[in-house]
């Protein structure tokens, strides 16, 4: 059986560029109320919706499969309601564009946290979750990529095989920026809520992948002062250089995903997958 690997960092260019950051609001924004989740580029606007956690994560799902940028939404379990919170998805030139050189590709796409807007929530809710989606555009944009760089003789054909089925199996992987903003937060919620629960996770066409600080996790981010969070910050980086994530080409994407989040699960965090009941379009990229 022959097994690959793949590096969070250093690997594909999914796992370094898809994240979220952390814009602070200005204005109040308009409220309006949607009956289905969309891609909202407007920020002068904040849509909102009361339905159930999975109709919610169906809709983003639908979002993932058809949008060529990130979206983010909260979600509060008490009350049943989505709060878009996701900010400045277009504002940057580069965002969800890829480009290669001699079989090395990078590109991202992001979205802002409207970090005002959350702070709000988790004063108020004992527990919020966060959700942004992770386009699919922006995978085929990779697979395609890689497959131009095998004809074009700058990357091994099989390589490019491997990295195009890697996409399809990981594109919803949380990255690491991703799994830092988790942390992160965690310092700042503790200090507005000590008992309030932050859960974060990405939605793809076909899965959600949700991860969330453990009891020790909590207490020990939350205790965390600003000299040592930068330092752990920096560790975290690189060695997430070196950690890879096991891959079996043998294996199908629900096999793969969940050893994908048994690695990155750890004494400070748990990652958790769930399959949804859509098709996968990345497979007609094969």
């Amino acid at each position: 059986m022959l097994t690959r690997t793949k590096t969070i960092i250093a690997g594909l260019a999914l796992l370094v560029g898809l994240g979220v950051g952390y814009q602070c609001s200005r204005s109040p924004p308009e409220i309006v109320a949607v009956e289905t989740l969309s891609l909202n580029l407007d920020n002068n606007k904040r849509q909102v919706a009361t339905k159930s956690l999975e109709d919610g994560l169906k809709d983003l799902a639908e979002i993932a499969r058809t949008a060529d940028q990130e979206e983010a939404y909260a979600f509060l379990p008490q009350t049943q309601e989505w709060i878009e919170v996701g900010v400045n998805e277009n504002d940057d030139k580069f965002n969800g564009n890829v480009y290669c050189h001699q079989g090395q590709c990078v590109g991202y796409t992001k979205v802002s946290i409207d970090s005002d807007k959350l702070e709000e929530l988790m004063k108020k809710h004992p527990e919020v979750r966060v959700y942004h989606i992770h386009p699919t555009d922006f995978a085929k944009k990779l697979i395609a990529e890689y497959f131009s760089q095998a004809q074009k003789g700058n990357l091994d054909q099989r390589d490019a095989y491997f990295q195009a089925r890697q996409e399809v199996d990981f594109h919803g992987l949380p990255s690491t920026d991703d799994l830092l903003k988790i942390f992160g937060d965690e310092r700042d919620i503790y200090s507005i809520n000590p008992q309030g629960k932050l859960v974060m996770g990405v939605v793809a066409e076909d899965s959600v992948i949700t991860f969330s600080l453990t009891d020790y996790g909590i207490n020990y981010f939350g205790e965390m002062g600003w000299f040592k969070w930068q330092s752990f910050r920096t560790d975290f980086r690189r060695d997430r250089f070196f950690q890879t994530i096991p891959w079996t080409p043998s294996f199908d994407s629900d096999q793969n995903r969940e050893m994908a989040c048994e690695t990155l699960s750890g004494p400070y965090l748990q990652v958790t997958y769930q399959r949804l009941n859509n098709s996968n379009s990345l497979e007609d990229t094969f």
